[in-house]
C-alpha cells in the first residue's frame, strides 16, 4: 500500500516518460508505471532481483551502481531512490549522478 501512495503522490506531478528506480531489488514499485506512458528502467546490485524485475516488469535494469551505470545526462524524466540512502557509500556523489541523469525542470 505504501508504494501505491508514493506512485500516486509522484505521478500528480510527472505523469510520464523515463523513469529509473535506483536500487529496485524485485522491482515492485514498477507495477504502478507499467503502462504505455512509462518506459521503466532501473539499477541494482543484486544480478537475481535484477533479473526477476527486468523479466517480471519488462525493465530495463542494470546491475550495479547508478554511477556504474553512466547514463547520458537528461535521461530520465523521473528518477526515485526509495529506502536507498543509507545503503550508499558516497551519498552526495551518487545524488550528483542523479541530478545530472534527470532532464532539466
Amino acid at each position: 500500500p505504501a508504494l501505491a501512495k508514493e506512485a500516486a503522490l509522484i505521478q500528480q506531478y510527472v505523469d510520464r516518460g523515463r523513469m529509473l528506480d535506483i536500487g529496485c531489488d524485485l522491482g515492485d514499485f514498477f507495477e504502478w508505471f507499467v503502462t504505455p506512458k512509462w518506459q521503466c528502467y532501473g539499477v541494482e546490485l543484486s544480478p537475481s532481483a535484477a533479473a526477476h524485475a527486468a523479466s517480471v516488469y519488462r525493465a530495463d535494469v542494470f546491475t550495479g551502481t547508478v554511477r556504474q551505470a553512466s547514463y547520458e545526462p537528461g535521461s530520465f524524466d523521473l528518477v526515485t531512490m526509495i529506502d536507498l540512502l543509507y545503503y550508499l557509500e558516497d551519498p552526495i556523489a551518487d545524488l550528483q549522478e542523479v541530478a545530472a541523469i534527470l532532464r532539466p525542470n
